[in-house]
């Protein structure tokens, strides 16, 4: 299962990356995506991150998490880069 089955995303290609850090006992997962023009960046990246840290947080409850979500492009006839990034830190479910 990709990170596109479990958003049901059609208009963003999403790439990631996870770390753990066994320190503050939380997992920082960096997700890079490129949207399609005419997506409201501020809407995807809150329904991204929403749903993204519902999953983590049923999957593991015990950790908290540092998302963060990294626009690199927007794409229409071709990709027009871009550099946002939107970071979202919560605990554990406990």
């Amino acid at each position: 299962m990709t990170c596109r089955d479990i958003l049901n995303l059609k208009k963003i290609k999403i790439f990631s990356r996870l770390a753990y850090d066994s320190v503050k006992d939380i997992y920082k997962i960096i997700f890079y995506a490129v949207i399609s023009f005419g997506s409201s960046i501020k809407n995807v990246t809150e329904e991204v991150l929403d749903q993204l840290q519902s999953q983590m947080q049923t999957m593991f409850p015990e950790y908290g998490g540092c998302l963060t979500l990294k626009i690199v492009g927007v794409k229409s006839k071709h990709v027009a880069e871009r550099d946002i990034e939107v970071k979202r830190e919560y605990e554990p479910a406990r």
